[in-house]
């Protein structure tokens, strides 16, 4: 006699030799529909509820809304998606007062699309709305069998006039790697951005009431430092003003000046062994560190160079990749200058110290009769007497203070408006990110640190706007109040401005 089994998942606790065929064949299909037909049921009823009574609606995902139409195209971007039944019509439309144009409109009638990316271009020719406000509407459907919808609203300006800028100061002349000063007048102020371009470089210009209060009540009148670069070239690049306003409308204007070649002198410069072996080689180690960190990628590992050969190669990596990278780097720290005047009245050099290395030299390097290439020197090299102190050419916050590469420890200062003083080479730092410091101020002591084989030195440098200029100018009392204290009253006198005295003048 059998054994009874025990319960099986369709079947009974009877001995399967006791079952009929009939009954087993039923147990069998209705198995069949229960495993076949109860998942296809489901995905009916998901398929029903997406395409018939799915209520959520598509998504509008705008990350940078468009400003305004103006002389040229006006471009944006967004996203739609619909995760459910997918996206069946995107409308774009401007709207302004009772007239309202159609910009855009894509319909998917194809397979279900569940996300899109749309690209916008208006331009004056092909959407000539009026000046003024403009509304855009954008609005997409789903595919459910009761459609879901999505706007968005979008207010912006259309402007088709471009400020208009006019320079105020006549002259300026300068020299390659030289500062120059000019004022000019906006006549529309609001949300405009101005300044200078100088060949590929371009400068921001800044409300004249920032630099002297008797401005505050031109708010139309402006002015821009502005470096002459060292690779200026004379036929090629131009000197220019410009201003673009809010919905990108674009004017420039020339201005009047006169750049001079100060021909500056080109220095042999021959390498020690022991300086290659010795600090070379620990520079190009941080440079590896540096390098890995800045373009996000493996550190190199660097090894000592056993030859001549090897030596230059690896001098040439430090004194021109390393520089060119840390360039990039302090780009951040000249890009967020402080927007009032820090400073007070003329610069000062720094206290017994000897200038042994000039400004915008053409420094060439040779080991044993190879070349090690050359560079153009960015500032000057200042041996100081025994005992002295780097001190702050002018008040001003310091915003960096720290290891920086060929730079060795360096202190940089901000003095208002772009400009800057930069102090390297330095055995210690006295100061801190942050500190105000104020002319003659002690900031650290001169050292041998960086690319440097001099002792007790500080390398200086004046920088505008993150490019290197002539450190004697701002040191030459008279350059200060010919081009800078001199034409700001100057530029009073030509708007017909009441001007002030100088306190000195006036017996105070």
């Amino acid at each position: 006699m059998e054994k009874e089994r025990p319960f099986s998942s369709f079947g009974s606790a009877l001995p399967r030799s006791n079952r009929s065929p009939v009954r087993k064949f039923f147990t069998y299909v209705g198995a069949f529909i229960l495993f076949a037909v109860v998942p296809l049921a489901f995905v009916g009823w998901r398929e029903l509820w997406v395409n018939l009574l799915e209520r959520d609606r598509p998504e509008i995902i705008l990350e940078k809304p468009p400003v305004g139409l103006g002389l040229e195209p006006l471009r944006f971007s967004f996203d739609v998606a619909d995760s459910g039944s997918g996206i069946d019509e995107v409308i774009v439309r401007g709207v302004q007062g009772s007239e309202v144009r159609e910009i855009f409109r894509r319909d998917y009638d194809g397979p279900k699309v569940n996300r899109d990316t749309i690209n916008i271009e208006m331009s004056k020719d092909d959407h000539p709305f009026d000046e003024g406000d403009l509304t855009i509407t954008i609005v997409t459907f789903d595919r459910a069998f009761f459609p879901n919808v999505r706007q968005v609203s979008i207010e912006v300006e259309v402007d088709y006039g471009p400020p208009e800028i006019e320079v105020i100061t006549t002259q300026h002349n300068a020299v390659l790697g030289g500062s120059q000063m000019v004022f000019y007048r906006l006549k529309e102020v609001n949300d405009v951005f101005s300044g200078i371009t100088v060949g590929q470089y371009l400068f921001p210009g800044f409300p004249a009431k920032a630099l002297d209060e008797d401005y505050e009540s031109r708010p139309d009148v402006y002015f821009a430092f502005f470096p002459i670069p060292l690779n200026f070239v004379q036929d090629k690049d131009k000197i220019r003003l410009f201003a673009r306003d809010r919905v990108g409308n674009f004017t420039s204007a020339p201005i009047h000046y006169r750049v001079r070649d100060p021909n500056y002198p080109e220095r042999p410069i021959a390498l020690k062994t022991e300086f290659l072996e010795g600090t070379v080689y620990e520079l190009a180690k941080k440079y590896s560190e540096f390098d890995a960190k800045m373009n996000l990628k493996q550190e190199e590992e660097v090894a000592q160079p056993n030859s001549p050969e090897e030596m230059v190669k690896q001098f040439i990596s430090v004194n021109e990749g390393y520089r060119n990278l840390l360039e990039t780097s302090m780009k951040e720290i000249f890009g967020r200058p402080k927007i009032r005047k820090l400073w007070d009245g003329s610069f000062v050099r720094l206290p017994d110290s000897r200038e042994v290395a000039q400004f915008g030299e053409k420094r060439r390097y040779f080991y044993q009769g190879l070349d090690a290439g050359s560079v153009v020197s960015s500032g000057v090299d200042l041996l100081m007497g025994r005992g002295a102190k780097a001190t702050a050419v002018n008040d001003g916050i310091v915003v960096y203070s720290g290891e920086m590469g060929p730079f060795g420890k360096t202190v940089i200062i901000d003095h208002g408006f772009g400009l800057y003083s930069l102090y390297g080479f330095l055995s210690s730092s006295d100061v801190s990110e942050g500190d105000k410091v104020l002319k003659s101020e002690a900031i650290g002591s001169p050292g041998s640190t960086g690319l440097n084989d001099l002792v007790n030195s500080v390398h200086f440098e004046m920088r505008l706007h993150g490019l290197p200029v002539r450190p004697v100018e701002w040191w030459d009392s008279q350059w200060v109040r010919d081009h800078i204290t001199n034409r700001i009253q100057d530029t009073k006198k030509i708007l017909g401005m009441r001007t002030r005295l100088p306190l000195e003048k006036r017996g105070l």
